[in-house]
């Protein structure tokens, strides 16, 4: 028997693996199409300048974010035993479940040394005793078979895990239960224009703000909210390191921030081309057209990014601070007309 259930291996977000295995889910099924539309759509960066999705300063909840969409159980290491975990695998997805389970990647990957990840199981095949689970590999994500036994060796070498490294685990990581089961719900929604005209205008007005602090565990920290703020902080870190921080230097991941921003950008588009047909809205073309040199203009800076690495050449982190202030430039020509528009469509609808 094969069973395999939905998945969108080409997910919206695909920089952050716990946000992955939730949006690859969600953008299988047609019904939640207008859900991904006024969710999991802003980006912030923390004080330490990293990217991430969420708002206010915070990582979007994995278990209550979804709580319209997606029913989650959650189960601990030691409730499922190592010789019943393929039955408990091929229950939940026979049951339309998905599962999400820690272990030890590097098993599974056939390389030396702990290394405790999650894995999101989507299907199986019986008669070749294997599981469908997506992978990272570089910065894309494809669908790989894993045998039974390499999925049930990978989750019981964490059996005998020393109480701080478990706790260490548990702290970093963005999911609390070592196993996950996810089900699909009945979700029916329209999208509303308010909704969509009120995140254009967060984006347009988040730029003023440039720092917002909060309190956590008795400090204050600083970070930045909103998509197009974003763009500040990359250029911020870019002055750092060209001015010598080399400290930045060697714990900055450039090229996962600017991509994370490239992929925002790629979704934003897709998500205006969606909304505009939906109402009919007439914009100009020749403004939304910016939208795709933006995204190829960021490309390109994840490109150069990657050169920057392999170099330290200063001259290759000048050229991405001109292309971003070239893009974010375009930017605010298309946040303009898209609030312009989304309120005159408002008062014409609905005054």
């Amino acid at each position: 028997m094969i069973k395999i259930l939905p998945i969108n291996i080409d997910a919206p977000v695909t920089t952050e693996c716990w946000s992955f295995y939730r949006t690859s889910i969600i953008s299988a099924h047609n019904n939640l199409k207008f859900w991904l539309l006024q969710h999991y759509n802003n980006l912030y960066s923390d004080f330490k300048k990293n990217l991430y999705y969420g708002e206010h300063g915070h990582k979007y909840d994995q278990y209550n974010y979804y709580n319209n969409v997606l029913e989650t159980k959650c189960f601990s290491h030691k409730s499922i035993k190592s010789d019943n975990l393929i039955k408990f695998i091929v229950d939940n997805i026979n049951n339309n479940k998905y599962v999400l389970l820690e272990c030890d990647y590097n098993i599974l990957m056939e390389r030396e040394g702990l290394y405790i990840h999650e894995i999101l199981i989507y299907g199986y095949d019986e008669s070749r005793k294997i599981f469908y689970i997506p992978i990272l590999q570089n910065t894309r994500w494809i669908s790989q078979e894993f045998s039974y036994q390499d999925v049930v060796s990978s989750f019981e070498a964490l059996d005998n895990l020393k109480e701080d490294k478990a706790i260490s685990e548990m702290y970093k990581r963005e999911y609390l239960s070592s196993i996950t089961t996810f089900n699909i719900l009945d979700y029916e929604m329209n999208f509303c224009i308010e909704s969509f005209y009120n995140h254009i205008k967060s984006i347009r007005n988040e730029i003023c703000r440039k720092y917002i602090t909060y309190v956590d565990e008795n400090r204050v920290s600083e970070y930045k909210n909103g998509y197009w703020t974003c763009y500040n902080t990359l250029l911020e870190i870019a002055a750092e390191i060209i001015n010598g921080n080399n400290i930045l230097l060697n714990e900055y991941n450039y090229s996962l921030n600017i991509r994370k921003l490239l992929e925002y950008r790629v979704r934003i588009k897709n998500d205006i081309d969606i909304l505009i047909d939906k109402f009919n809205i007439k914009a100009d073309i020749n403004i939304l057209n910016n939208a795709e040199e933006i995204c190829d203009i960021l490309e390109r800076c994840c490109n150069i990014s990657i050169k920057f690495n392999k170099t330290n050449d200063n001259k290759y982190m000048w050229l991405i601070s001109d292309f971003l202030v070239e893009a974010f430039n375009k930017e605010k020509v298309i946040i303009d007309h898209l609030y312009s528009l989304t309120r005159e469509y408002m008062i014409r609808e609905y005054w």
